[in-house]
């Protein structure tokens, strides 16, 4: 009806516990039906580990008729109980350790570059400003100091002979000598010096020249 296998260890003593039920098989365990027993319970062993199995012996299975009745009872049409209270809940276990960080991926590709905005339009011009307030006019200046009056020049020297030149050598005048009309005069410096008289008769009678 049922066949399992398990690969356990001893102990020191030399002895194994295994489960009925939980080992390794194709079959269904909750498919046997125990109410169509009796049931046996053939076990075989490979003390090296292989598939070499030797009977080990063969016991019957003995059900207890509560427990068979504790199994079907529940297909029944009576009342439900109420529900037991919810346990306790347990302690929350240790956390773990932190695990450790994972290596940076790679880098990402670059993106495109946005396309360019419109150009705005064209601000208005601002308005011209106002001319600014003429300043007002300056103060008349005071009237400068009137200047002294010039010393009076002094007249020709007394004694002037009739026809004697004279000139202003910065101080007083001075004659020129010899007198006389016709006289020739040459500047020497700042000083007219005779040099002789046009005779009568001359083409330039009467004149005066500065050589």
């Amino acid at each position: 009806m049922y066949t399992e296998t398990f690969s356990p260890t001893s102990n020191a003593y030399g002895l194994v516990n295994i489960e009925i039920g939980s080992g390794n098989t194709t079959d269904d365990f909750s498919a046997i039906d125990w109410s169509a027993g009796p049931y046996f319970m053939e076990t075989a062993v490979d003390v090296s580990g292989g598939t070499n199995y030797s009977v080990m012996g063969t016991s019957q299975l003995l059900s207890v008729p509560y427990a068979l009745y504790a199994k079907t009872s529940g297909n029944g049409a009576g009342p439900v109980g109420p529900a037991g209270t919810n346990g306790t809940d347990g302690t929350n276990g240790i956390d773990g350790a932190v695990g450790a960080v994972g290596s940076t991926g790679p880098q990402g590709a670059a993106g495109n570059d946005g396309s360019v905005g419109p150009t705005g339009a064209t601000g208005t011009k601002g308005v011209a400003g106002a001319d600014g307030i003429d300043g007002a006019t300056g103060l008349t200046g005071v009237q400068g100091i009137q200047g002294l009056p010039g010393t009076n020049g002094a007249g020709m020297p007394a004694g002037t002979v009739t026809g004697q030149m004279n000139y202003w050598n910065g101080t007083i005048w001075q004659p020129i000598i010899p007198a006389g009309s016709g006289a020739v005069l040459q500047m020497v410096g700042t000083t007219p010096t005779w040099v002789g008289s046009l005779s009568i008769g001359d083409p330039h009678q009467g004149g005066l020249y500065f050589i």
